[in-house]
């Protein structure tokens, strides 16, 4: 599959799942995922990986960490509680896209 074709495949998905995708650039897109709270994502796509990035409004206390770390094992699927920097976590998924 070409690297358009890829692209096409990707944003269609997006858009049956979330919602306002918004294509930021080439293999990049913003969206929103709703669950009962609107969240905005990011979806970048980069070699043959896909990673979708969710981070949570809430900032990180002293137990959210491990909490989340034990919670990991119940998630299904790609995703998984991720720490995006200091001050945040949210949810990661890699999911392998390539040949």
């Amino acid at each position: 599959m070409t690297g358009a074709a890829l692209e096409r495949v990707v944003a269609g998905a997006l858009e049956r799942s979330t919602e306002r995708v918004r294509p930021d650039q080439p293999g990049r897109w913003s969206f929103d995922l709703v669950n009962g709270r609107r969240l905005q994502g990011l979806a970048s796509w980069q070699e043959d990986w896909l990673e979708l990035r969710v981070p949570l409004p809430e900032p990180i206390g002293p137990e959210l960490p491990w909490s989340l770390l034990r919670e990991n094992g119940a998630l299904r699927g790609v995703a998984r509680f991720v720490r995006h920097d200091e001050s945040r976590i949210g949810l990661q998924g890699d999911v392998a896209i390539g040949s």
